[in-house]
């Protein structure tokens, strides 16, 4: 479990679109999930793990760079 959970903090994108590729394969296997549901978990997955990501990339403003006083 620990490991799932790290590979989803290291590689949050990655882990999105392998569940929503999952689901879309899951689906067309004949698994009884519809378009809508499917479609409904898998955004929720990218937009939790989007937020998650952002965190992960965006830098925090410098308040103490030259470039930022007013």
């Amino acid at each position: 479990m620990n490991a799932i959970i790290e590979k989803i903090r290291n590689e949050p994108v990655l882990v999105s679109t392998l569940v929503a590729a999952l689901l879309v394969l899951l689906a067309q296997a004949g698994l009884p999930i519809s378009d809508g549901l499917a479609n409904a978990i898998s955004g929720l997955v990218v937009a939790v793990l989007a937020v998650f990501a952002r965190s992960q990339v965006v830098p925090l403003r410098n308040t103490n760079h030259p470039d930022n006083a007013a």
